[in-house]
């Protein structure tokens, strides 16, 4: 989250939620270490109720079911990786 305090992040997912039109997407991709915040999480999966997320894996070579927000899970909420210009899972990527 660099230098933002978790609360003030999942403070905006709120605002995306509740202000979301039809056409609109979340994208998120945050850099705050290998760390999982349940709150930011549920603030995800509730916000996405309304208006489908895009979330980034991270860039740390782990599995994403450790970071947040990235093990969000629900329905309308899209876990996206990166991929090496050879077609190959990026080393980085969780």
């Amino acid at each position: 989250f660099g230098s933002m305090h978790p609360l003030s992040v999942i403070a905006g997912i709120d605002y995306v939620g509740a202000n979301c039109e039809s056409s609109d997407v979340a994208n998120m991709s945050l850099e705050g270490g290998y760390i999982y915040i349940q709150a930011l999480n549920y603030a995800v999966v509730a916000a996405s109720d309304s208006c489908p997320f895009v979330l980034a894996a991270g860039n740390f070579g782990r599995d994403a079911s450790g970071v947040s927000p990235a093990s969000a899970n629900g329905p309308n909420i899209y876990t996206v990786s990166a991929f090496s210009n050879g077609d190959d899972w990026a080393p980085f990527s969780n």
